[in-house]
C-alpha cells in the first residue's frame, strides 16, 4: 500500500511537473506574442506618424507656394496699378503744361 502511494503521489508529481512546464510555455508564447504585436503597433505608430510629418510638410509647402504665388499676382497687378497712375499723372501734367501755355500765349 505505501509503495501503490508512493507510485501515485510520484504520478501526481509527474503530472504537475508537466502541467507546470506547460503552463510556463503558454506563458512565454504570450508574453512573446505581446511583445511582437507591440513592436508592430510601434512600427505602425511610428509609420504613420511619418505620414503625417510628411503629409504636413507637404500643406505648409503648398501654403508656402500659393501664398508666394499670391504675393508674385498682387505685386504685378500693384506695378500695373502704379504704371497706370504714372501714366495718368504725366498725362494730367502734360495737359496743365498745355494749358498754361495757350494762356500765356
Amino acid at each position: 500500500m505505501s509503495t501503490e502511494v508512493n507510485r501515485l503521489q510520484s504520478r501526481q508529481n509527474q503530472d504537475l511537473q508537466y502541467l507546470q512546464e506547460q503552463h510556463r510555455r503558454r506563458r512565454d508564447q504570450t508574453i512573446e506574442q505581446n511583445e511582437e504585436d507591440l513592436r508592430k503597433l510601434r512600427e505602425g505608430y511610428q509609420q504613420k506618424e511619418q505620414e503625417i510629418r510628411k503629409t504636413g510638410e507637404t500643406v505648409v509647402n503648398h501654403i508656402r507656394s500659393s501664398t508666394d504665388q499670391r504675393i508674385a499676382q498682387n505685386k504685378e497687378a500693384k506695378a500695373r496699378e502704379l504704371e497706370s497712375e504714372r501714366a495718368r499723372s504725366q498725362r494730367a501734367y502734360e495737359e496743365f503744361r498745355r494749358n498754361e501755355q495757350m494762356r500765356i500765349a
